[in-house]
């Protein structure tokens, strides 16, 4: 596989993740259609002033094309890509989109000999930095191609390719490492909700302020039976001096929470806890508290951004 890589979408983890490889020796041919987009990782960039994907392929003559941008955008990078790109392509879309989407998008390159691999990605910005998990799905000889790829950036956090077995015979399991990105995702919803709801009943019970409250969750993961690093960025959430002047709304979940929701109760799975996260994020049902400290904790693992309320004059 040729050590040249087009990477498409250079934001808060895109832009990370194509420097991490640029310094392994990839060369990264970079685009991102906000020319301004993270400065510091353009030196790493072998060339990005691009004016359009079809010149991105053309100059670079890569075979591989990684999408690193939000879920919405990728049919609109595919349309865009799909005229120049030839049998023997491969490209991985790391951007965490619905399953049945995913499916739909392999299904259609196959036709041509382009293979494509659905990566679902986790570990928000530090893991951009420091290591990425994959779930892969797609076809297995074109994992096995690109692997290397995946192993650098995952830098030993978990990469999973996603074998599925039909009779006594393996097939192309597209869309299976979305699916399991979003089921993920459902389950990081549920445990949020939970770790901010026990911490806001434990301030309003106990009197102790936001730095014990950050210390507690700081004991727990040392050794408490709840630990985890999503814990710990509520440690963090909870020195955050905005806090209590946050605006209590958390940042919509999107389309596939719900889509999530609608395949579970057609499996006959009950799913109370991802109800109960989306009824706060979509609907701000829940106590205040609990809802500035999602959209702090949101903004420690994710980047995403939280309105402050005007100072009263």
């Amino acid at each position: 596989m040729s050590l040249s890589i087009g990477f498409i979408g250079l934001g808060r983890m895109g832009g990370p993740m194509a420097s991490r490889l640029a310094s392994m020796g990839y060369e990264i041919y970079g685009y991102d259609k906000e020319k301004k987009k993270n400065p510091p990782f353009r030196q790493f960039i072998q060339a990005s002033g691009y004016g359009n994907l079809a010149e991105l392929v053309h100059k670079s003559e890569t075979s591989l094309f990684w999408i690193q941008t939000p879920h919405d955008a990728c049919d609109v990078v595919l349309q865009e890509l799909n005229p120049c790109l030839r049998s023997g392509d491969i490209i991985v879309n790391g951007a965490n989109s619905n399953w049945e989407d995913e499916k739909r998008r392999a299904l259609s390159l196959a036709v041509r000999g382009i293979d494509y691999l659905d990566a679902g990605t986790s570990g928000g910005l530090e893991g951009a930095f420091n290591g990425v998990n994959f779930t892969i799905g797609g076809r297995e000889e074109a994992f096995r191609k690109v692997r290397g790829v995946f192993n650098i950036l995952s830098q030993g956090r978990g990469v999973y390719y996603v074998q599925l077995k039909k009779g006594t015979g393996i097939v192309p399991s597209y869309g299976l490492g979305a699916l399991i990105k979003s089921v993920h995702n459902a389950i990081e919803y549920g445990a949020m909700q939970a770790y901010a709801e026990g911490l806001d009943l434990l301030a309003r019970i106990s009197g102790l302020d936001r730095s014990q409250l950050s210390e507690i969750a700081g004991n727990w993961n040392k050794g408490a039976l709840i630990r985890s690093e999503l814990l710990g960025y509520f440690e963090k959430a909870l020195n955050n001096k905005e806090l209590e002047d946050i605006v209590p709304k958390v940042g919509s979940a999107g389309p596939w929470a719900r889509d999530i929701l609608t395949l579970a109760r057609q499996k006959g799975v009950d799913m109370p806890a991802l109800e109960a996260a989306l009824d706060v994020r979509d609907d701000h049902r829940g106590s205040e508290f609990t809802r500035q400290l999602l959209a702090a904790t949101r903004k420690e693992f994710g980047g995403h951004a939280y309105t402050v309320k005007p100072v009263r004059g």
